[in-house]
C-alpha cells in the first residue's frame, strides 16, 4: 500500500473529474457492448443503436486514458 499514488491509484497530470468520467465510460461501454449482444439476439434489433452508443463510449474512454497517459509520458516536462 506504501506505493500507491494518492490520486486514486491513476498518476497523471489531469483532473480527477476527467479521470473519474473516463473509467466510467470506458467501464459503461464495456458492460454496454456485452448487454447489447444479448438485447439484439433475444429482444429487438433496435438494440444495435446501444450498441454503436457503446463502442463510441470504449473509444472514448479508452481511447482518452490512453492519450492522457503517453501525453503525459512524452510531453510533460
Amino acid at each position: 500500500m506504501g506505493h500507491t499514488p494518492k490520486n486514486g491509484g491513476i498518476a497523471t497530470a489531469s483532473s480527477p473529474q476527467l479521470k473519474t468520467s473516463l473509467i466510467i465510460l470506458a467501464c459503461a461501454g464495456s458492460l454496454g457492448d456485452i448487454v447489447s449482444c444479448w438485447l439484439i439476439r433475444y429482444v429487438s434489433p433496435v438494440f444495435a443503436v446501444l450498441q454503436l452508443l457503446s463502442w463510441i463510449g470504449m473509444w472514448v474512454g479508452y481511447g482518452g486514458m490512453m492519450g492522457i497517459t503517453l501525453w503525459d509520458m512524452w510531453f510533460m516536462t
